[in-house]
């Protein structure tokens, strides 16, 4: 009973976010993507698939796969899904953009979440199970934040970049001895009660430099 139970939170939750894949008729794929993953591991046994609460998890898990598919800490296979043409007003093309997904397996999945400390939820876990997957261990304790804690103070910095005026890609060098766009961001993001140290707010600056979210200016 527990597993049809699952399995329907889950195949509704993957059609919220991908229609074509219907788990219910056509089976549980080997990888999904980012989004799709996003919303198995942010539900929890209980909790209601559409409340804010979930989607808001949903949210920072989708930023938190993105962020580590780009800095190559989780496995995954790039998908390209659209490629489109730069016209001119004269019709001519001069670029291309291109549009991709991160495609990931359960077990990549999991091992990355062992790495980092962190429980799968029991539809990641279902997921699993129904693709052949070995889960780790469980995760040890660990002192550091969880991921969906990282991404939420990642994006706290980029909002008081932002509510700062600045552009986090295109942030002022530093003027001699004057105070720079870092040392003004670190001071409001510590007046923030239980979210920064001055260790976690170093940390998450790096985080967000390497995957190039914030950049300073040439």
């Amino acid at each position: 009973m527990q597993k049809l139970r699952y399995q329907g939170a889950a195949a509704r939750l993957l059609w919220g976010v991908s229609p074509i894949v219907d788990i219910q008729h056509d089976g549980w794929p080997q990888q999904l993507h980012s989004a799709a993953i996003a919303a198995l591991q942010s539900w929890k046994d209980g909790d209601g698939e559409n409340t804010p609460a979930r989607q808001e998890r949903a949210s920072d898990w989708v930023s938190a796969i993105g962020g580590a598919c780009k800095r190559h800490h989780i496995k995954h296979r790039v998908r390209v899904t659209s490629i489109k043409p730069l016209t001119d007003p004269d019709g001519g093309v001069f670029g291309w953009v291109q549009e991709s997904i991160n495609l990931i397996s359960a077990a990549d999945f999991l091992d990355w979440l062992h790495k980092n400390g962190e429980a799968a939820s029991p539809l990641v876990l279902l997921w699993a199970s129904e693709t052949g997957a070995v889960p780790p261990q469980a995760p040890q304790p660990q002192t550091s934040k969880p991921l969906a804690r990282q991404t939420a103070q990642e994006r706290e910095i980029l909002r008081i970049i932002e509510a700062l005026g600045f552009d986090p890609k295109a942030l002022p060098q530093g003027a001699n001895g004057k105070p720079g766009i870092k040392a003004k961001v670190r001071a409001q993001a510590l007046a923030i009660k239980d979210t920064f140290t001055q260790g976690t707010f170093n940390k998450a600056w790096v985080r967000l430099s390497e995957s190039e979210e914030i950049a300073y200016r040439q």
